[in-house]
């Protein structure tokens, strides 16, 4: 009775198996990268996003704290 050999015990199914696996492997780490990129230049604008926010609260307390002397020194006639 003749005995067959499985194709995953085959020395070229094995290279081709490896193969692939370093192709996903590969493929694994582009798509990683692709993800971090977006996710880096969000975390980046957001940041800018935030400091712009914070400068603008500061100068809208500087006007609003101008504003409100100008008219302490209008109905005090100073």
């Amino acid at each position: 009775m003749a005995v067959s050999i499985s194709p995953l015990f085959d020395p070229r199914a094995e290279r081709s198996l490896l193969e692939v696996n370093q192709q996903l492997c590969f493929q694994l780490a582009m798509s990683e990268q692709q993800y971090r990129d977006p996710k880096e230049k969000l975390s980046t604008v957001e940041a800018a996003a935030n400091s712009l926010a914070n400068q603008l609260q500061k100068y809208n307390n500087i006007q609003d704290t101008e504003e409100y002397c100008g008219e302490i020194q209008v109905n005090t006639g100073a």
